[in-house]
């Protein structure tokens, strides 16, 4: 395939990237290629070159090309291995090996490359144990060695000896890079999806000592369709057993693959005199948007953890539960529950059956108290009559109930959507927009429904005049789609054959909120593989691409920026606080250039302070607690920085509690304001990566995350850390 198409197959079928090849002119074009097209969705693990000695002897030249090549992406190394089938008896000898390999680390050192004996069954070296007995025997801080499963395997060594050298390779602090496959009782080197070895000994080493990037063995792989199934069953495999293998758990690239110790050369990626041909690292990036079906479609049958995992992996976005009935609620409460950066809930919704319930709407009521205290999720209501109007509720009844509703919601900071469904009382767009506009409250918007619009009879050019319709008005707050052919409008992407396009254009130009998918006839894991799959390839390879990249704050999407002012429920339940903690220290955020030459010496010897960390608060002190810090700088900092003894105003302005253990935040009553910017106590007692908001600037934070961030005593400039005024420091909270 050209690398570009393999890109986009990669991506949307959610593997990390490639590792190409560089032992040919052509293998380094498409090496060049992947390199250059690197993105947050994308990225190069490292280029391999299996030297095979009887046909370039002792000629390493493409070894020093190849090197030159990924010198300035930063953290990108090399695979190296040695082929002789007489193991050492070929053209070159090991004393040959010993010195290539050599030259090879040496020559890598001078660009900051990291190198990586990659160990292959039958070559010169077989196994990890050996590569170590060489790594170990050149002993460069940027020469490591590979782990490969398979080539273990086919080397004919146990699970003791595999453990034997992981545990080796670990304690020497060289094992930088891990490749996994399948294997069954005749093949060790097939898909994921056909593997009948029992992974778990190597998944609970790799959980627990690496956390660098897992390169996959697919030489055996041919078709889009053996990725799909590969990378299902991979995700199937890392986050179902009892030793889990999570993307959070992933550190930066450099970091895993080469040591704290790499050579102090200056780095070829920041040159003082940069080649003209360095690679412009600005590629545009699509991640495919996420879609979040209904608790519908079998998702239904399963319990809730079950459908988050299996919604996770797959790489949908979150869920949209029912709150109809009381066991709809009680899994409504479950996913609300379990909300994280992976998993959200896009709504709740109540289709409201006027036979059965007549104008009695406590339910709506109930669950708004439900979803009030997690910060932005909309309630999504529809009324059915199948006599639209004529059955045992009037339009009169239909007004009073959903104006009743809307404003109730308003007291709670819950944003109403109406949503339009064919044969009910409101079947479209236009005619719920109607109603929008008459009760007129800045929590009351609408939903776009594809499926339900095109059951209505809509033409293309009505669904287009209603979306401008309700885009000029402020209130199209959700779209939600489905597949669609000649005898249903209600189906998977997978079977779609409708034309799209003019309707990703829409999306394109004018919608940044989350996106609905009606999986009402979905019925298994592999029809939602199949659903997502479709979904990636469709909203990133045509002309109007829906990406990721794009996606704003739900709250901010699906809501107005008039919001009722009441307090945001979510700071509600730590008793409504929006003023910091503590007094602001007023010295501490005063610019260094206003100190006194004394104060300036304290903060030097005794603090450990210079200009630049005053000014921009970067200093290690200030990510200590308090009472983490010796008396002599703790004295220096309340008698000549009027800091409280009691460390309060210390933990909060400068350390914002983030040292604390949850447990003791909560004792202090300041775990519910991190809650509050979408933290858990799994999150923050595993070091989890932090939620959405932490990567937000302040005015893009929602109201109550900003309110939150206040309490924790955090201001503009505070949070924005990265845009401090060097010479002028904070705008301090004191002025």
């Amino acid at each position: 395939m050209n690398t570009s198409d393999t890109k986009d197959q990669l991506v949307n079928q959610r593997y990390g990237g490639i590792i190409p090849l560089g032992r040919t002119a052509d293998q380094r074009l498409r090496l060049q290629e992947y390199l250059d097209m690197q993105d947050e969705t994308f990225n190069v693990m490292g280029a391999y070159i299996n030297h095979k000695s009887k046909a370039y002897g002792t000629n390493i030249s493409d070894h020093y090309t190849v090197i030159d090549m990924i010198a300035p992406y930063d953290g990108v190394p090399m695979f190296i291995t040695f082929r002789s089938f007489d193991k050492g008896l070929g053209p070159i000898s090991v004393a040959d090996l010993l010195q290539m390999v050599t030259d090879i680390v040496a020559y890598a050192a001078t660009k900051n490359v990291p190198i990586i004996y990659y160990p292959h069954e039958l070559n010169m070296i077989e196994t990890v144990s050996e590569g170590l007995e060489l790594v170990n025997l050149i002993d460069e801080p940027n020469f490591g060695i590979a782990f490969n499963l398979h080539h273990e395997l086919n080397a004919g060594q146990t699970t003791e000896q595999i453990v034997a050298s992981w545990e080796a390779a670990k304690q020497s602090g060289k094992l930088w890079s891990v490749n996994l496959a399948g294997a069954d009782d005749t093949s060790n080197f097939i898909s994921f999806a056909d593997n009948t070895l029992d992974m778990s000994p190597l998944l609970k080493l790799i959980s627990e000592d690496y956390e660098g990037r897992i390169g996959f063995m697919n030489g055996k792989l041919s078709t889009a369709a053996d990725y799909a199934d590969n990378v299902a069953a991979w995700n199937t495999l890392s986050t179902t057993g009892q030793y889990k293998l999570c993307e959070e758990d992933l550190v930066d690239s450099l970091q895993a693959i080469s040591p704290t110790s790499t050579p102090t050369v200056l780095p070829t990626s920041t040159p003082s005199s940069s080649p003209t041909s360095t690679p412009s690292m600005e590629p545009i990036q699509c991640t495919p948007r996420k879609i979040y079906p209904w608790d519908l479609g079998g998702l239904d049958t399963m319990n809730t953890s079950d459908t988050k995992d299996q919604l996770v992996n797959q790489r949908y976005g979150g869920i949209i539960p029912l709150g109809r009935t009381a066991d709809q609620r009680l899994r409504l409460q479950e996913y609300l529950d379990m909300q994280d950066e992976t998993f959200n809930v896009m709504g709740a919704y109540i289709n409201h059956k006027s036979k059965a319930y007549g104008t009695n709407i406590s339910d709506h009521y109930t669950v708004i108290d439900m979803i009030a205290p997690y910060d932005g999720v909309p309630m999504f209501i529809t009324f059915r009559s199948f006599d639209k109007g004529l059955g045992p509720i009037s339009v009169a009844d239909l007004l009073q109930m959903v104006t009743d509703i809307v404003a109730y919601a308003a007291t709670k900071n819950v944003p109403i959507i109406y949503y339009p469904h064919e044969l009910n009382m409101i079947e479209t767009v236009s005619e719920g927009l109607e109603l929008v506009n008459l009760i007129d409250e800045p929590n009351f918007g609408i939903a776009f429904n594809l499926h339900h619009e095109l059951n209505a009879g809509q033409t293309t050019e009505q669904i287009e005049a209603s979306w401008e319709a309700a885009k000029q008005s402020g209130k199209l707050w959700s779209v939600n789609l489905a597949g669609a052919d000649d005898t249903s409008n209600f189906i998977s992407f997978a079977d779609n054959t409708l034309d799209m396009s003019p309707l990703l254009k829409l999306i394109s130009e004018d919608y940044e909120g989350r996106i609905g998918f009606m999986n009402g006839k979905l019925s298994t894991a592999a029809d939602y593989a199949d659903n997502v799959a479709a979904w990636n390839t469709l909203s990133t390879t045509g002309q109007y691409k829906l990406c990721e990249e794009d996606l704003v704050d739900s709250l901010q999407a699906m809501s107005p920026t008039s919001t009722p002012t009441v307090l945001p429920a979510s700071t509600q339940s730590c008793g409504g606080e929006t003023t910091p903690f503590e007094e602001a220290p007023c010295k501490r955020f005063a610019p260094w250039s206003t100190l006194s030459k004394h104060e300036k010496k304290i903060a030097k010897k005794t603090l450990n302070y210079k200009k630049s960390k005053w000014n921009c608060g970067s200093s290690k002190l200030e990510k200590k607690p308090w009472f983490d810090m010796n008396k002599t700088k703790r004295n220096a900092l309340t008698q000549k920085f009027g800091f409280a003894e009691d460390g309060g105003q210390w933990d909060c302005w400068m350390n914002h509690y983030t040292s604390y253990k949850w447990e003791d935040m909560e004792e202090e009553g300041v775990a519910c304001y991190w809650e509050a910017l979408g933290w858990t106590k799994h999150m923050w007692d595993n070091g989890k990566k932090g939620p959405r908001s932490m990567h937000k600037d302040w005015d893009e934070l929602s109201r109550s995350e900003r309110a939150a961030a206040q309490v924790l005593c955090y201001t503009q400039s505070t949070w924005e850390e990265d845009k401090c005024l060097g010479d002028e420091g904070y705008t301090s909270p004191c002025t």
